[in-house]
């Protein structure tokens, strides 16, 4: 069976939305999925395939499109946060919030953008 290569793909989406940090980020963001894969509980509704990977990943090129001298760490984050936060159960929130913590110390977490709802 041939497993994709989650790092690769993340890596060069980055370098051809413009990212300078592509390897750096495109490691946070396998690594953030691979954590929630293994450490948030187990739902039916949680994807952290390659599709979500991949569109997490888009989401990050479609905002530095909009913000282009936004930090390309801010904007992974961004992305993350925006991909995920609003399907996960209340009980892993906390520990996603965690995730954060530990892999991204050097930024406070971004507001919430809920105006468009």
């Amino acid at each position: 069976m041939m497993v994709p290569d989650f790092f690769a793909i993340a890596k060069n989406i980055l370098m051809s939305k413009g990212f300078q940090k592509n390897e750096e980020l495109a490691k946070k963001i396998v690594t953030v999925y691979d954590l929630m894969q293994r450490q948030l509980s187990r739902q039916d509704f949680y994807d952290f395939s390659t599709r979500a990977v991949k569109s997490c990943v888009l989401a990050c090129g479609n905002i530095k499109k909009k913000e282009p001298n936004q930090d390309e760490v801010r904007i992974v984050l961004k992305a993350i946060r925006d991909m995920n936060l609003p399907k996960l159960v209340f009980e892993d929130v906390a520990l996603f919030d965690n995730l954060f913590m530990d892999l991204f110390p050097e930024i406070e977490e971004p507001e919430i953008d809920s105006d468009s709802l």
